[in-house]
């Protein structure tokens, strides 16, 4: 009795994290782990309840910290104005910061995180964002860049172009929206040491509940300076969400070689891994083809597939 007397506890009382055990809060069961020879007591007791989340919310692999790496991670999950709810964001979101600090080496201190972001959130984070890049070019420490984004997307009407959604801004008017091809640009006027973008979002058109996005042909960008971007899905298809591990598809399988493999595998591994597991799993569950892909500059067309994700 007691076991689900601590675990109601747990939920109820704390900020819960689906990476987190519950002996972070009740540090006894541990103790009681080793005892009894268990990994942790408090995993099984979430387990027996069925609280214990995704494989890849724990077990998250550990390497030392890189100082001069830096992450930008926003979850947009719950919007404003009818559009409907992106299922999951925010859970990708947060364990991606997980990965982030624990598995990438990005020191927390330099970690953004956002949920459900308005416009005003969005761009203020970004353009710090951006001057971080600028000062890392300035005083030459070759820092590293993360953008994660889960969350909607959205081409403007007009020209094509691919938008990421704020919670606050209504589709039909972009103005406040976050104009991709501008930021990509602003990294690549700056072009750091390398940023890397990992976006579980579609650019597809009508904000439908399910899918990041649907069905408008978006506009595609040109990348130039070190910057390598893997999208969840290729132009014309949605992102969809993997109910029964409650994460994006795209960013469960991330999160999952990432576990797998701690961080120890090049660009191209990833993006192979990504290309196969997703296409596999969007056809299993949703009748629906979704492949990722990942876009880079000319001046890295070459070199990109041997960069290690940790170092």
């Amino acid at each position: 009795m007691k076991k689900y007397i601590y675990c109601i506890i747990f939920v109820l009382c704390s900020q819960f994290s689906y990476s987190q055990n519950i002996s972070d809060f009740f540090p006894f069961v541990d103790s009681l782990a080793k005892k009894f020879g268990v990994d942790s007591i408090a995993n099984v007791w979430m387990e027996e309840l069925g609280l214990l989340g995704s494989s890849v919310d724990r077990d998250i692999p550990t390497n030392e910290k890189i100082e001069n790496r830096y992450a930008l991670i926003i979850g947009n999950q719950t919007y404003e104005n009818s559009i409907s709810p992106v299922d999951f964001a925010n859970a990708d979101a947060r364990v991606f910061y997980q990965y982030a600090a624990k598995t990438l080496g990005v020191p927390e201190e330099n970690i953004m995180f956002l949920e459900d972001a308005t416009a005003g959130n969005m761009h203020t984070s970004i353009e710090k964002f951006i001057d971080k890049m600028q000062v890392s070019v300035n005083v030459d420490d070759n820092a590293e860049f993360i953008f994660y984004y889960a969350g909607h997307g959205h081409p403007a009407t007009k020209d094509s172009v691919p938008y990421l959604i704020p919670t606050d801004i209504n589709s039909r008017n972009l103005n406040h929206a976050i104009n991709l091809h501008d930021f990509y640009k602003k990294i690549g006027d700056i072009n750091p040491y390398r940023v890397t973008i990992f976006l579980d979002a579609c650019f597809t058109g009508e904000l439908e509940r399910g899918a990041r996005s649907l069905w408008i042909k978006p506009k595609l960008e040109t990348l130039y300076g070190n910057i390598t971007v893997f999208n969840a899905s290729n132009v014309g298809e949605k992102a969809w969400g993997y109910p029964e591990e409650k994460h994006g598809i795209f960013t469960y399988f991330l999160l999952k070689k990432l576990q797998e493999s701690a961080g120890d595998l090049t660009y191209n591994e990833l993006a192979e891994y990504l290309t196969h597991e997703v296409g596999y799993k969007s056809i299993e569950i949703h009748s629906q083809k979704q492949v990722p892909v990942v876009n880079t500059s000319n001046s890295i067309v070459n070199e990109w597939k041997e960069w290690k994700i940790y170092k």
